[in-house]
């Protein structure tokens, strides 16, 4: 086999398939324009080394800056490859590199991880210790048809991953499901939320689908609110008995109908007349690059209150884990809040049962809302506060502007006190 490497750009890694040394590095950024075109080549050349190699092992070493949700699909079909390899007595060892407080790329490599059932893998912060781990089950993700209906939300790309098992988050949380009738499957949506969501739905293994329904291995589209039974796909499968492999991730929003008011006054997150110190404002190095996100230093348990009227849509408070380590990142207990305009409030590492709102909830600006806390990846008690915007396949976060004592719009700055006022 010949190696393969191709240098990155300012949209696409380093690729280098080396199969002499039996080594895979994939560096750099991945936001290719033609994602399929990008990572087609090397997609088949991981099958051909698969069915040729002689070597005694294989290393996957995977360090990227950056990688959009299109991209994430293409990396799991060439570690998905891999894990069938391994499954023939080769040893395979992945490592997946990020920066230590890089929330973005912690959370992809876990979502990655968690598809491998039979390698073992590596998780390294570049500046930090290697942490190793096993993955013994298959994840729920991928799921064999006919038979099959679960409740997950899965998010590459995204700082908002949840996970199935916490006691409450799914009530209002939509879920896709299938019927099967010889070759025929239906996908649908049940969506008991007060918003729509976007819905990614991927067929992995598509060689199983009937020629004619190959247009529909890939599809995106809204799930709009409070929908008991959306039918998203129907297709037809190659055999009676043929199992689909699919993945599918769910977006909160409709980014065509959100449209984020510029000026609006927000309020500050804790009561009226109460003044809280800024621990790291929008852009902020320590956590916060390239999110407009705000860190309000506050004592456990103080009063958390909206800062605009809206939906409560997801409530977590099961968690009583949190610090510094990045494996806390799930842990945190969290609310998020859809507004009028489409866009979302999110109120992050409240204390352990700190919620005082349901899903469903219709709450007012200057409501209390919870108890802060200082759960999940977190180096000291704080209300982590901001608010996104749906895009495709993910939010984004977006700068607001708050009420200050004179009644004026500002940005808050880092290092700073500001007290908590009522509109006049």
């Amino acid at each position: 086999m010949k190696h393969l490497k191709i240098e990155g750009t300012r949209r696409t890694p380093t690729m280098d398939f080396d199969p002499e040394q039996g080594l895979i590095k994939i560096t750099g950024r991945s936001i290719p324009e033609n994602t399929w075109k990008f990572y087609q080549p090397y997609l088949d050349w991981v099958k051909t080394y698969s069915e040729s190699t002689s070597n005694t092992s294989t290393r996957l070493f995977i360090k990227l800056e950056y990688c959009n949700s299109s991209s994430s699909r293409y990396l799991l079909d060439i570690l998905l490859a891999f894990d069938d390899l391994a499954a023939n007595s080769h040893p395979v060892y992945f490592e997946w590199h990020y920066a230590d407080n890089d929330e973005d790329m912690f959370e992809i490599g876990q979502d990655l991880a968690s598809f491998l059932k039979r390698r073992r893998y590596k998780w390294w912060p570049i500046s930090g210790n290697t942490q190793f781990f096993s993955s013994t089950t298959f994840p729920p993700y991928l799921a064999d048809l006919p038979l099959f209906s679960h409740r997950s939300f899965f998010c590459f790309g995204s700082l908002l991953v949840f996970l199935a098992g916490a006691q409450g988050v799914w009530a209002q949380w939509p879920s896709l499901k299938t019927q099967t009738q010889k070759e025929e499957v239906c996908f649908f949506v049940q969506n008991p939320a007060a918003c729509p969501f976007q819905l990614q739905l991927n067929i992995v293994n598509f060689r199983a689908l009937a020629p004619a329904s190959l247009w529909a291995k890939d599809y995106q589209g809204i799930i709009p609110a409070q929908t008991d039974t959306f039918v998203v796909l129907r297709m037809q499968k190659a055999h009676p008995d043929s199992l689909l492999r699919y993945s599918y991730a769910f977006t909160p929003g409709d980014p065509a109908q959100t449209q984020p008011w510029p000026d609006f006054p927000y309020q500050l997150p804790y009561p009226s007349g109460l003044r809280y110190f800024v621990l790291q404002g929008y852009n902020g190095a320590y956590s916060h690059r390239r999110q407009f996100a705000l860190d309000f230093k506050m004592p456990e348990g103080s009063a958390v209150a909206a800062a605009r009227e809206g939906v409560v849509i997801f409530v977590k408070q099961d968690s009583n884990q949190g610090g510094k380590n990045p494996k806390f990142a799930n842990d945190a207990n969290k609310i998020i809040i859809h507004h009028p305009d489409g866009t979302f409030a999110e109120y992050w590492h409240l204390q352990f049962q700190g919620s005082l709102v349901r899903e469903g909830d219709r709450v007012n600006a200057g409501q209390i809302i919870g108890r802060s806390g200082n759960t999940g990846w977190s180096t000291t008690p704080h209300l982590h506060f901001v608010v996104k915007r749906p895009v495709y396949g993910k939010l984004v976060s977006w700068p607001v502007k708050f009420l200050n004592r004179k009644m004026r719009l500002c940005t808050l700055k880092p290092w700073r006190k500001y007290r908590a006022v009522e509109p006049r």
